[in-house]
């Protein structure tokens, strides 16, 4: 009982923190049942940010809303322990979803052919869009250019660039041959 206090105390005021530094471009309810080891790191120079109500973030879950970034995540989802989340472009994400652990959401990239490389820190940004009651399976990948249809079921270990359809379970199959094609 006292660890819950204490949580939606700290919560509260690390919200309040975010609001005021942020202001207009932040829209997030204080009352959000984050463990204390989660983190919600949101950059100055962002487009927005909207959380619903009861995001969940698990112990060392982390959403990062870089510089540019525009995120909104609707009410009632959850991330898993170890999910990670960086936003550099848009990234929607619908209500009702579950984020299993180890989760990574990316929806940018290094540009590896600006000049100099990845070494350049040039990032190509992206869209991500995430529907209503979806399940993303423990150590998915979620990259630039993912539509996740609303119900979809993302397998456990999928890495995900595309459209997948609302209603469906997506399996991603391995195969162990190394492809290598030159610029």
């Amino acid at each position: 009982m006292i660890s819950k206090i204490f949580r939606a105390i700290y919560n509260f005021f690390r919200i309040l923190g975010i609001r005021i530094r942020l202001g207009s471009k932040v829209s997030i309810p204080f009352i959000q049942p984050m463990r204390v080891r989660s983190q919600l790191m949101i950059q100055r120079g962002i487009r927005s940010v909207k959380i619903g109500k009861r995001l969940k973030l698990e112990t060392d879950s982390k959403i990062r809303v870089i510089e540019g970034g525009s995120l909104t995540i609707g009410d009632n989802c959850f991330m898993n322990c170890g999910a990670y989340m960086t936003v550099l472009g848009t990234t929607a994400i619908g209500d009702n979803c579950l984020i299993g652990p180890n989760v990574l959401i990316f929806d940018h990239d290094h540009d590896y052919r600006a000049e100099g490389g990845v070494n350049s820190g040039k990032t190509v940004t992206g869209e991500i869009i995430i529907g209503n009651n979806v399940w993303i399976g423990g150590n998915s990948t979620i990259l630039r250019g993912a539509r996740i249809g609303d119900g979809a079921v993302i397998a456990a270990g999928s890495i995900v660039k595309g459209e997948v359809p609302a209603g469906s379970l997506y399996v991603q199959k391995r195969h162990t041959d190394i492809i290598c094609k030159t610029k």
